[in-house]
């Protein structure tokens, strides 16, 4: 089964049209609370949401086939969602992403369940990369439930009166299974930086080496024409290299890529 994540944002919605942005430092997994069935896709919830009063929104909606994210998520730009309310110390809708697993007509239903299931560790897995997380903990991936516990949520039973009562599978389960994805990508390389050796190849003289990728920037050393410099990663006009400098000392910061072969 592979990962499909279609777009269609709710516009009309007005969580879409406040447009706060934040930085995510997790997710919480929901499950809509009621027994749909195959006869209910995300078209469904988009129909009932996109729309002005209705004071609730996830970032996505999850189906045995498909994931549809319906407000921005992405590396530059995650909107705020309204998927967990509010607990004693305050709401993860300011930090997490969130989304909602279409409930089967059946909780016994166990092809539904390892289908939803399997798109949900995909999807956050995905996640994890998209953000740059490496470790699952108790914070970063929850329910609903857990979330209320810890004191940024409403009080919600999903999805464990699901899972937990009719496939005994619990978040810590979820948890485990999701870290074996991370760990397994992270020892493939998937999520390590790519690298490329060049060449230091000015005109005349040494080529400054920044702290940061601006002129305005420190600088932290200097490379002779004909060094040899490992780029890890580009900004623009800039590259960010490492390499033994004119002092004898390895060094790392930014450079204008122009002048790298």
């Amino acid at each position: 089964m592979a990962l499909v994540i279609k777009r269609k944002y709710m516009t009309k919605n007005d969580c879409y049209k406040m447009g706060k942005v934040i930085k995510p430092k997790g997710i919480i997994v929901h499950s809509t609370g009621a027994k749909e069935g195959k006869d209910v896709d995300s078209d469904y919830y988009y129909a009932r949401w996109n729309k002005s009063g209705v004071y609730k929104c996830v970032h996505a909606f999850l189906d045995e086939k498909s994931v549809t994210e319906m407000l921005p998520v992405s590396k530059s730009k995650t909107y705020k969602c309204w998927g967990c309310g509010s607990g004693s110390k305050g709401s993860y809708n300011n930090t997490h992403v969130q989304f909602e697993i279409i409930e089967p007509k059946d909780y016994k239903d166990k092809t539904y369940f390892r289908q939803t299931k399997e798109m949900a560790l995909q999807y956050c897995t995905h996640l994890f990369k998209l953000y740059g997380w490496t470790k699952v903990t108790k914070t970063n991936c929850l329910t609903h439930a857990e979330a209320h516990k810890l004191g940024y949520a409403s009080n919600h039973a999903d999805i464990l009166h699901w899972w937990k009562n009719y496939h005994n599978y619990d978040m810590d389960d979820f948890r485990k299974d999701l870290s074996k994805r991370i760990a397994k990508k992270s020892d493939s390389g998937e999520n390590k930086p790519k690298t490329k050796t060049k060449t230091v190849n000015t005109k005349s003289g040494n080529l400054n080496c920044r702290a940061k990728a601006s002129v305005l920037s420190k600088i932290v050393g200097k490379f002779k024409k004909g060094t040899k410099v490992t780029v890890t990663n580009k900004s623009g006009k800039w590259s960010k290299v490492t390499g033994k400098a004119t002092t004898g000392k390895t060094i790392t910061g930014y450079v204008y890529s122009k002048y790298l072969k």
